[in-house]
């Protein structure tokens, strides 16, 4: 009986040990697996595309949050939850995404912003949309810039899944000087760091027909916290600047993450959404912009609705918080919002198109 009595002991023991080491080794593996960009990067393209070498005078680019394919029309915020009897099943996944991609080919952009787009997670059935809207622009020059990448989380919520992959996706119909991943705002401190996004403004930099002037194009989706949306818009507002003074031709465009500036909130009334349960339902910091420079959006749609409950007319709030912001030595030649009815996301798209000002210095 003391011998069967020892032999169990040792059991449990060797049993602890071995789930202690298993603990250990996880946790080691989560932290040596962290993604830790660092604050300026070049982004490698993802595809071999032979686009224009060319040197436009003007651009056309069409910017959209695409909800990681997944905030659709009939969605509400417990797809995000992580429970598998709320996660959209993978038809209408490859639904959102056909129709996000018909309706791209079917536009006369030189430049596509993607926001919210998934190469694997949890939450959208592990479906790579990269390569799948991917797979109909084989010959524009493709990026990816992963935002929120997580290999496993043992602690999964509706703000972290269990495997998340998602980010930015840029395509361009004319060949890049390069493309480059610049951190914006501040980074969460460790160990919440390694389970938290880590949110940039992807630089697509052209050629421009002016010796020494470039197009800079770049792609954003800020954050609806307005403490930290302070924080990212503090850094860009100051590369953007940097850029200016040099004379370099500048469009940024996205997903702002507040309701543009002069924009009145309930434009789109009516609804029953209580505001005040949405991050987003402020209007953006503006004031640090050069005065010269132009907000592009058209209110005539909203650009964004709630996911409280289903997309209904009268009843989600709405708003617009897709834009663009011009450097002043463009000329804006068309500025469009389309209203999709948050069909296949819970943003519509919206696109834009500059030209050079003639006459620059």
């Amino acid at each position: 009986m003391l011998r069967n009595k020892r032999k169990t002991n040792k059991i449990i023991i060797l049993s602890s040990a071995a789930l202690a080491a298993i603990i250990v080794l996880f946790f080691v593996f989560i932290i040596f697996t962290e993604y830790k960009p660092n604050k300026i990067e070049e982004i490698a393209s993802i595809n071999e595309a032979k686009a224009e070498s060319f040197a436009p005078g003007g651009i056309s680019i069409v910017s959209w949050n695409l909800g990681r394919c997944i905030k659709s029309e009939g969605s509400d915020s417990s797809v995000l939850s992580g429970q598998a009897s709320s996660r959209l099943n993978e038809n209408n996944i490859k639904k959102n995404i056909d129709n996000i991609t018909s309706y791209l080919s079917k536009q006369e952009a030189d430049v596509y912003f993607l926001q919210d787009i998934d190469l694997k997670a949890y939450n959208s059935r592990m479906i790579d949309q990269v390569y799948l809207i991917g797979a109909s622009f084989k010959k524009w020059v493709q990026y990816y810039c992963p935002v929120f990448k997580i290999p496993i989380n043992p602690f999964p919520s509706e703000e972290n899944e269990i495997i998340v992959n998602s980010g930015f996706m840029t395509l361009s119909r004319f060949l890049p000087e390069s493309c480059i991943r610049m951190s914006i705002g501040t980074t969460a401190k460790w160990p919440e760091r390694i389970f938290s996004k880590k949110n940039c403004a992807v630089i697509t930099i052209i050629n421009s027909p002016v010796e020494g002037k470039d197009w800079y194009l770049i792609n954003i989706n800020l954050s609806p916290d307005y403490e930290k949306q302070k924080n990212e818009l503090e850094t860009l507002y100051s590369y953007m600047k940097n850029l200016s003074e040099e004379g370099h031709y500048i469009i940024a465009g996205g997903n702002w993450g507040g309701v543009l500036p002069d924009m009145d909130i309930k434009t789109f009334s009516p609804f029953v959404t209580d505001i005040k349960t949405i991050l987003w339902a402020h209007n953006l910091e503006s004031h640090e912009i050069p005065k010269d420079w132009q907000w592009c959006y058209e209110n005539s749609f909203p650009s964004i609705r709630s996911l409280d409950i289903p997309f209904a007319n009268d009843k989600n709030f709405t708003s617009v918080t897709d834009g663009f912001v011009v450097s002043s030595n463009l000329k804006v030649d068309l500025i469009r919002s389309s209203d999709l009815d948050f069909e296949s996301s819970n943003h519509n798209p919206v696109s834009i198109t500059v030209s050079i000002r003639e006459n620059q210095p």
